[in-house]
């Protein structure tokens, strides 16, 4: 028996939905179904059953409800207590040019728990790869997130935009997506940053040869480039190029996003708690991540 599987199960009966208390726990339905069955094989009880392709707590399975609720409560109190008493570092990981966005977020967190904060900052490919192995307890990752075993939320949207040298005839245009850009030089940053994948991507399906003509390591350099007008880039939050030699058109269709990510294996308090309050704040617009 598992603390996970009372857990669950005590959300079940008060739910009433596997499937909200799935959502709630950041598994999956039949994950929560398969913990749900080995706690009754243990048992040897049936504690829910389906009629009419609805989900019932059986007499046993109330029975049960009713006497482990308190122990279990008294037992999640007691360990999150010494969880908040003796863990008060929590490891965040952050996509490399969000930091200075985040950081109000981080520091309303760090004052109202007087808890610590542990900061690494890398390419969001490796941010993600490292949230996802659980290395960092929470992640602030840029770009869709494809990596299973994550739950996250977005926080912000943003438009982004094509830089385009002036005096090139694609500054005339109102908007433009990566069709307008067929056979034009490009310049991004490398491989370790999702915007070089979004290029990519966006290349092969539009059964486009690559045009790539400087891949940037650091923000500046991408910035000299697009100013020096070696080839057409996307500017946006995170990768800002600021120049005069540039003209800015909107990029049809396409948002930058952040998202805030957490393990879904995850069961420490503090990460946790974070990552729900983070989804509040989100939630109820009550936070802006804008510098």
């Amino acid at each position: 028996m598992q603390l996970d599987q009372l857990l669950y199960f005590i959300d079940l009966c008060e739910s009433g939905s596997l499937t909200d208390s799935a959502k709630r726990f950041f598994i999956s339905p039949q994950g929560f179904r398969k913990s749900i069955a080995s706690l009754e094989n243990e048992l040897g009880i049936r504690l829910v059953q389906v009629a009419n392709h609805r989900l019932m707590i059986t007499d046993a399975g109330r029975e049960y409800y009713s006497r482990i609720k308190v122990p279990v409560g008294e037992l999640v109190t007691v360990h999150q207590d010494f969880s908040v008493h003796y863990q008060h570092t929590i490891s965040v990981g952050v996509s490399t040019g969000v930091l200075s966005l985040v950081a109000p977020l981080l520091t309303a967190f760090e004052q109202e728990t007087a808890c610590r904060i542990h900061i690494s900052e890398h390419p969001d490919k490796i941010i993600e790869k490292k949230a996802a192995s659980g290395e960092v307890q929470l992640a602030f990752i840029t770009g869709p997130i494809k990596t299973p075993g994550l739950a996250y939320t977005t926080i912000k949207r943003e438009k982004t935009c094509f830089c385009v040298p002036k005096g090139h005839p694609l500054c005339a245009l109102p908007s433009m997506d990566f069709s307008n850009i067929i056979g034009e030089d490009y310049i991004t940053m490398n491989e370790e940053h999702k915007i070089y994948d979004c290029y990519e991507k966006n290349m092969a399906r539009l059964e486009a040869p690559l045009q790539i003509v400087f891949k940037a390591d650091s923000v500046q350099s991408l910035n000299q480039m697009a100013d020096a007008g070696r080839g057409i880039a996307v500017s946006n939050l995170q990768y800002p190029i600021v120049s005069e030699n540039v003209c800015f058109v909107p990029a049809r269709g396409r948002d930058w996003q952040l998202n805030a990510a957490i393990p879904e294996a995850c069961r420490d308090q503090l990460p946790l708690r974070f990552y729900n309050w983070i989804v509040q704040q989100a939630e109820a617009g009550a936070f802006s991540v804008c510098p």
